[in-house]
């Protein structure tokens, strides 16, 4: 041992040895070893998370069923971190908005799994359907235009509004990301139909919902852009619930 070595390290070392030793010599054969955890809680959500973001960076149409049943093993809905395992999700939703269906369908295993051996119970659900309720917002979008707005060297505005441009793009990406995850949520079930109309109703305010002065209105066209990625994705689920329940006899009119 060296002289840095403090009585933590080699107690350590002493019961490594100890346990390999004993292993070694069959004492322990066939018997389940469960060693001290050395980790405290925060440790271990950092690990998850850690992992969780990289699984699913690493999502593709050919890698899905392999690491949807690694990510099974994770057993998140356990851990004081789901919050941000879900926030995690939704965050690579947004940056891979073309993989969201994949996500989604990631996501059904998952609470299938909980629900099959957790008492019919499913921590995960209840975190996603919370979370998809959370408004996507351009409060940074908005803040910055103030800022522009109250920017008085004409360098430093130009510049600022170049910068501005460049993420407008990036959160009008991430906006269409949002509203097309939420649509495969849907067609998952994971979370109800109501949220699906609160968003299309939401999108198009800018067309239903005229001002007074109507000559400076414009239509947002990204968010019109938005509730007509949301409707494809779903239109052919509610127009077949539709269907069914036109061809019951009660509630034909």
């Amino acid at each position: 041992m060296g002289e840095r070595d403090g009585p933590s390290e080699w107690k350590g070392v002493l019961l490594y040895k100890m346990i390999h030793s004993k292993l070694q010599r069959g004492n322990m054969k066939g018997k389940r070893v469960k060693l001290i955890k050395f980790m405290d809680e925060e440790d271990e959500k950092e690990l998850l998370l850690r992992k969780t973001r990289a699984l699913f960076g690493k999502v593709t149409p050919t890698t899905e069923d392999q690491l949807t049943r690694e990510f099974l093993h994770y057993h998140v809905h356990t851990s004081p971190a789901l919050e941000e395992v879900v926030s995690i999700i939704f965050e690579q939703a947004l940056e891979q908005p073309d993989l969201g269906d994949l996500y989604a369908r990631m996501c059904a295993r998952q609470v299938k799994k909980e629900l099959s051996s957790n008492d019919n119970v499913s921590p995960f659900s209840g975190i996603l359907l919370a979370r998809a309720e959370e408004p996507l917002d351009g409060k940074e979008e908005k803040e910055w235009q103030l800022e522009i707005h109250a920017e008085t060297d004409e360098k430093k505005r130009e510049d600022k509004q170049n910068e501005l441009s460049e993420a407008q793009l990036k959160f009008r990406q991430r906006k269409i990301g949002y509203y097309s995850f939420l649509g495969h949520l849907r067609l998952q079930s994971l979370i109800p139909i109501r949220i699906i109309i609160a968003c299309v109703w939401h999108l198009l305010k800018t067309v239903t919902e005229r001002p007074k002065e109507e000559e400076k209105h414009r239509a947002d066209e990204y968010s019109i852009e938005c509730a007509v990625v949301l409707l494809e994705i779903v239109g052919q689920r509610i127009h077949e619930k539709a269907a069914e329940a036109a061809s019951i006899p009660a509630l034909k009119t």
